[in-house]
């Protein structure tokens, strides 16, 4: 369901009316049809409203909170509902350059000591700007903390990702978090996370109650790196990139951290002494910098990841341990920040289990709370507190819509005639959608408008000046193909007041009623199409329809009708006031305005920063077009035979990956996710677009006066793309050369070939079905080892070693048997990105010279870089001689490697590999 609105771009309105539309007041599209959450909250503390409070710990032997405010602030009251808050503290006002409060703890002797340790900022971006300072607590009525008898326990260096959790274990040492203290992007610019020579990106162990030397504090002698050297003996564990929130299980000891992610993954670790979580190597299960050098022990894996799909800002909470709520007993609760989801799991010390979400709230989750008795809290950082409770709703929203004909969208639905009020548009560039054309509408409750976010709130998906809708707006769009006119889905987005939630009707065969769907996905046959059609599920639609973009792809405010439509939108009363049109928009010529605007529809929700895509290029209209780095990227997902590539080389399509994207039916078509055919004629109008970028274009050979083809331009893939679409390519001319094409040059002529004979391979998608098929078959080891040793077909020896043979590119596979199972060898053919071994990773360097190569990086000597290629051939470079770096999200083993085998070839490939013992 990628396709719906995200495809709505330029949009005209149907008619010229310009009267005030009528009220829209047959909507029944509100609430959900799904059940409800088995969990909801309800306010712990009616009486209580913080401002941006960011910890809650309970006072040692006393039936009491204490709550710490990001401005130095820290309030005392007691655990009962109708608890009034005493101020106790006021670091801003009492302590010199104090910037901000991140965490505080209690000593575990409070009772006698009265010690409370608080991590804090005094400055940003400085070396010691971070610190952990304990005080005494006045034992007056009320008590307050005293700012004179502050000790500074232990500083570090303050920037954008601080970390500061404390917590004391059970052995007595005081455990807390550090993040890398920068920026969230570039990723880890101080290459911290790997190093465990400062204390940055890690969880440290200290014996506050002991002083050493000039520090106050000691180092407990079993610390896993007291005896590494240049290691800073403090470290716990490491390889963290934010760990902001973490807690011990008071029963059995673990320490579990939630760690705030990049760009696609939020993560949950359960911490062992000496541990390695792999920042900024990984981030979670994905490859971010593999060029950096590793720790001194093993990347862990996470215990839990999240995809930035489900959440975007993680918070570690705690192991339930209270009465009232008896089936989360002995679970750790945890949460988001962003999304304001909840869930929890429970872990027996080997093995995780019962891993689920309580529920999907609108709380900011700064942190968690939990009492002596073991009931577990929930701080929002717009001020108030929360517990759970359980749901005592069942079921879900019975009077939800089943039918289209029930929405109150329409007076006829298979003629698509809206219902009074709903406002129905046309738009001027559209995604591509396989061939299939739609019909688009708009529904604002009553006599409701659009109007504008005043700021941005990225993180909630709200964009300063971008459109913002009333609750309960619904966007919908009926898709259908053509000759015979059929629908196949009517697809919804319905904005519930905080969240943009996805639905898609399913029409029936006598296009009579659209049934709505149970939100899984499945691919269906369309008389009229010679492929599957995707009916998307939910998840899959919220991998496009997210934050980052703005959820409401399609009705952008700066590629809207500027002149008649939102004029007449403004005097019907849907829009509050006309936008103002970018600058930089008025400048572009006609060709480069419908080439961007394909572009931006089609493949910006992904391209962007934030969006999921991992290419370091953005693909968006609403920007200026130098800010995409489009001309300066080289590929790094592959080449595809393509000579001296980059993203796009102005002037020359032949040399320009995105279009062979745009054109190859194989595994490198892009969009991933949504059309599964070419779209011609939008591949045309990108290719005149980069022809008339440069100023002496490589002009198309049939534009000057139909010079014949090259002999070898079904041999080269630069060629073969750039001639793609000339008229004087013929069947009879593909089907001539076909028996030579290699799988790069073949997928960019499928098309052309005719059903009879097109190669009967395992083509460019395999599934699982196909792979349980070639596993079924018995493989000839011999014919794999020459298919192993064939370069033109597998590609193998040019990168791996077996003996005396081969080049030592990738691992030396002389023993690859041992290690993995027929199964996995065949996994890791199909998908080899899937798992990767980061030291595998490609990377491609950029010199300063005009130069650039592709391959990983061996190491950094005397910091210098050390490169292999993929010819297996090492180049060093030092610093001074490179202009960028880019690592790619893939393995360096090519996508799509089987593609051109038959199942039986697949199955002597793997029973060869299998054979190396």
């Amino acid at each position: 369901m990628n396709r719906i609105v995200a495809v709505l771009l330029l949009l005209t309105i149907v008619g010229a009316e310009s009267a005030r539309r009528p009220a829209w007041i047959t909507s029944r599209i509100k609430g959900s049809p799904h059940p409800p959450a088995p969990y909801r909250v309800e306010v712990a503390f009616p009486l209580l409203d913080f401002t941006n409070p960011v910890e809650m710990m309970p006072e040692p032997g006393a039936n009491r909170f204490y709550v710490a405010e990001l401005n130095g602030k820290i309030f005392r009251f007691d655990n009962r509902r109708g608890a009034q808050a005493v101020e106790v503290a006021d670091l801003k006002r009492d302590l010199p350059k104090f910037l901000r409060t991140l965490g505080f703890q209690f000593d575990p002797d409070f009772g006698k000591n009265r010690h409370v340790y608080v991590c804090l900022n005094t400055e940003n971006k400085t070396l010691e700007g971070s610190r952990i300072s304990r005080f005494t607590m006045r034992d007056t009525d009320p008590p307050t903390l005293d700012p004179k008898s502050e000790r500074v326990i232990i500083k570090w260096r303050s920037g954008g990702h601080n970390g500061c959790s404390i917590h004391f274990g059970a052995d007595g040492y005081m455990y807390f978090s550090t993040g890398d203290a920068e920026v969230p992007s570039p990723p880890d610019p101080l290459d911290t996370g790997q190093d465990i020579s400062d204390i940055l990106g890690s969880v440290q162990r200290i014996d506050v109650h002991h002083a050493d030397g000039d520090k106050n504090y000691a180092i407990p002698a079993d610390n896993p790196f007291v005896n590494t050297p240049g290691a800073r003996p403090e470290v716990w564990a490491y390889g963290f990139r934010n760990p902001w929130r973490m807690s011990f299980d008071r029963d059995t000891g673990r320490l579990f951290v939630g760690d705030v992610g990049w760009e696609l993954w939020e993560m949950i670790y359960d911490v062992v002494k000496g541990g390695n979580y792999g920042w900024s190597i990984t981030e979670g299960p994905q490859p971010v910098k593999p060029d950096q050098p590793l720790g001194p022990s093993p990347i862990l894996k996470p215990l839990i990841s999240h995809s930035h799909v489900e959440a975007m800002s993680i918070t570690g909470g705690y192991v339930y341990r209270g009465k009232r709520l008896a089936d989360l007993q002995g679970q750790w609760i945890y949460g988001d920040y962003v999304t304001g989801k909840i869930w929890s799991f429970r872990h027996d010390g080997k093995t995780m289990s019962n891993h689920r979400e309580l529920l999907d709230s609108h709380i900011r989750v700064i942190c968690f709370g939990r009492d002596h008795a073991g009931e577990v809290y929930i701080v929002d950082y717009e001020g108030q507190i929360y517990r759970l409770e359980k749901n005592d709703e069942h079921t879900a929203n019975e009077s939800f819509p089943r039918k289209l004909s029930e929405t109150g969208l329409f007076a006829d639905i298979r003629n698509q005639k809206p219902a009074p009020g709903v406002v129905p548009y046309k738009i001027q560039a559209q995604q591509w959608m396989d061939g299939a054309m739609a019909k688009r509408f708009l529904a604002i409750p009553g006599n409701g408008r659009i109007s504008y976010h005043k700021r941005n709130n990225v993180a909630r998906g709200l964009l300063k000046d971008s459109f913002a809708f009333p609750a309960d707006t619904v966007i919908a769009k009926t898709i259908s193909v053509p000759k015979p006119e059929r629908h196949i889905e009517t697809q919804i987005l319905h904005f519930d007041g905080t969240d943009w939630l996805p639905y898609n009707y399913i029409w029936n065969d006598d296009q009579t009623e659209a049934h709505l769907s149970g939100g899984q996905g499945a691919d269906v046959k369309i008389p009229s199409l010679n492929h599957s059609w995707r009916l998307h599920s939910n998840t899959e639609c919220m991998t496009c329809h997210m934050a980052r973009p703005g959820y409401v792809l399609g009705l952008h405010h700066q590629f809207t009708d500027v002149g008649s439509q939102h004029q007449r939108w403004v005097e019907s009363g849907l829009l509050e006031k006309k936008p103002k049109q970018l600058w930089w928009l008025k400048q572009e010529d006609d060709l480069q305005r419908r080439a961007r605007a394909w572009l931006h529809v089609n493949c910006a929700h992904c391209h962007r920063r934030g969006g999921g895509g991992t290419a370091p290029f953005e693909l968006r209209a609403d920007q200026q077009l130098e800010r995409n780095r489009l001309f300066v990227t080289k590929p790094n997902q592959g080449a595809f035979g393509m000579k001296d590539p980059s993203i796009i080389v102005p002037g020359d399509a032949g040399r320009s990956v995105l279009l062979y994207r745009m054109a190859s039916t194989g595994g490198a078509h892009m969009p991933k996710l949504g059309s599964r055919t070419v779209d011609w004629e939008g591949t045309q109008l990108v290719r005149d677009w980069i022809n008339e970028l440069a100023e002496d274009p490589v002009s198309p050979a049939w534009l000057e006066g139909g010079a014949p083809l090259p002999d070898d331009m079904f041999q080269d893939t630069s060629k073969s793309v750039f001639y793609r679409l000339s008229p004087l390519v013929s069947r009879e001319r593909v089907l001539q050369n076909l028996p030579q094409m290699s799988p790069h040059i073949y997928d960019l002529f499928e098309s052309l070939v005719p059903t009879a004979r097109k190669r009967k391979t395992l083509g460019p998608v395999i599934g699982e079905a196909q792979m349980a098929g070639v596993l079924a078959l018995t493989g000839d080891i011999a014919n794999g080892a020459r298919l192993f040793r064939q370069v033109e077909r597998s590609q193998c020896i040019n990168c791996h070693r077996i003996g005396d043979e081969g080049r030592e590119v990738g691992p030396d596979l002389s023993r690859v048997g041992d290690k993995y199972s027929r199964a996995q060898l065949l996994e890791s053919l199909v998908k080899p990105s899937r798992y990767i071994d980061p030291r595998f990773q490609a990377v491609s360097i950029d010199l300063k010279s005009g130069d650039s190569l592709t391959g990983y990086l061996v190491s950094r000597k005397g910091g210098n870089t050390v490169l292999r290629d993929l010819t297996g051939k090492d180049h060093t470079f030092q610093p001074y001689l490179i202009e960028s770096s880019t690592r790619g999200q893939l393995s360096l083993m090519p996508e799509g490697l089987l593609q051109s085998f038959t199942p039986q070839e697949a199955a002597d490939l793997v029973a060869y590999l299998d054979s190396l013992r």
